[in-house]
């Protein structure tokens, strides 16, 4: 179909056709629109929705808070109630203590001025004694002073009297030093007339011809060929004597000597004897006891009293040796009955044992044997180990248990311990 443009019909359609788009885009903008309203409504009701029920949630939140808080003011009420008893308690309490405080403090402030009037005096009476004593002191130093004049005095004059006793020549003190040196010897006068008197002395050639008219004479001992005993015998048997005094009069080493390292290491319940020991003096006036230690008995010393004496019969003494040996003897020397008071030596031990232990606290211990020391042998007395070891001891135990009748104490003079050292593998 031709469409004439020009004609006024179709101007008319055109305009239809605008309207006809026109009404029908409005009625979707209203359609639009309906629809925003009605999602818009539905929003909203969601949201009312929603906040009824959060007003409905803290509806229920307040009244349980308004429960809880009327549970926690009633127990606020309590607690101040306690507190206020409490306050009332402690208050009465502190009012107490406040007395009472005040009292001790008026009985302490009493008690101090006691004693600081007590301490006054007592200071008063000490600076009057230490006057008196620094007064006594200075007294005594001047008394002192005079008695060391008059003693050195009375000394050079009791020195000149006995010089002059024994010289027959009273000493002038100017001249004193030329009297000495003309009425006794100098160092080297006495070493020259000792030179002199020992080369006097017997040659060993000498004394065994002393030894041999000693026997002719006294024992009736004629040396002849026949008898089997040569002058050569004798000179040896004598040499041999000399050579073992010399050497400890055992010939052998005893490791038990102090010199040579020997030490006491215990006494065990053993007690000391005092009653009989020397008086330590100063000027003549005996001061204190003092006995012989028990290390005595492991020197070389065997003069009258020196000796290690302790109470009773019974006694006990453990030694560390100068070196770990294999044991195989021992001596035990008591004063010669000759040097002895009365011949007396009852207080010599009698019945002894002797143990090995490795260390002081060991308990298992070697006993080489029990001896017996005669009081009717010679002072000095041998003894051979009756259960040897093989084991090298450094530590032994001497346990004394009974004495030769005296019943206060006994006394040892000396024990050696011999051996022989353990070779180096």
């Amino acid at each position: 179909m031709i469409v004439d443009r020009s004609a006024p019909q179709f101007l008319n359609y055109t305009i239809c056709i605008k309207f006809i788009l026109f009404s029908k885009r409005k009625l979707l903008l209203k359609k639009k629109k309906k629809k925003k309203k009605k999602k818009k409504k539905k929003k909203v009701l969601c949201v009312l929705t929603a906040l009824q029920d959060r007003l409905n949630t803290l509806e229920l939140a307040q009244q349980a808070g308004l429960s809880e808080g009327k549970q926690l003011k009633e127990e606020i009420s309590q607690l101040l109630q306690q507190l206020k008893d409490l306050d009332k308690k402690y208050s009465d309490r502190v009012t107490a203590l406040d007395v009472s405080l005040g009292a001790m403090k008026d009985k302490r402030d009493g008690e101090s001025v006691i004693a600081t009037r007590a301490i006054k005096e007592h200071t008063e009476e000490i600076q009057t004694i230490k006057d008196k004593l620094s007064r006594d002191v200075t007294s005594l130093h001047q008394k002192l002073s005079d008695l060391e004049s008059s003693v050195s005095v009375m000394i050079r004059r009791v020195v000149l009297e006995v010089l002059s006793s024994v010289t027959n020549s009273a000493p002038e003190t100017r001249f004193f030093g030329d009297w000495l040196r003309a009425n006794f010897l100098d160092k080297e006068r006495f070493d020259r007339e000792i030179r002199n008197e020992t080369v006097s002395l017997p040659s060993q050639d000498q004394l065994v011809q002393i030894v041999l008219s000693e026997l002719h004479s006294k024992h009736a001992i004629n040396l002849h060929p026949s008898s089997g005993l040569t002058t050569s015998d004798i000179r040896m048997i004598v040499s041999e004597a000399l050579q073992t005094f010399d050497e400890d009069k055992t010939g052998r080493a005893d490791f038990a000597l102090e010199a040579l390292g020997g030490s006491v290491l215990s006494i065990g319940c053993t007690e000391t004897y005092y009653e009989a020991a020397p008086y330590v003096t100063f000027m003549s006036v005996p001061l204190y006891r003092h006995p012989n230690p028990p290390n005595v008995a492991l020197q070389s010393d065997i003069t009258p009293g020196k000796c290690w004496a302790f109470k009773g019969n019974k006694g006990y003494l453990m030694i560390k040796l100068a070196h770990a040996v294999h044991i195989d003897g021992f001596s035990m020397e008591h004063l010669p009955r000759k040097l002895s008071v009365n011949n007396d030596i009852s207080s010599a031990p009698h019945k002894f044992s002797v143990r090995g232990i490795s260390h002081p606290e060991d308990a298992n211990s070697h006993s080489f044997g029990e001896f017996r020391y005669s009081d009717t042998g010679p002072s000095l007395q041998h003894f051979s180990v009756t259960q040897p070891s093989n084991v090298a001891f450094e530590i032994v135990e001497v346990e004394i248990e009974s004495n030769h009748g005296n019943p206060n104490y006994t006394c040892l003079y000396r024990i050696r311990v011999h051996g022989k050292v353990p070779k180096l593998s």
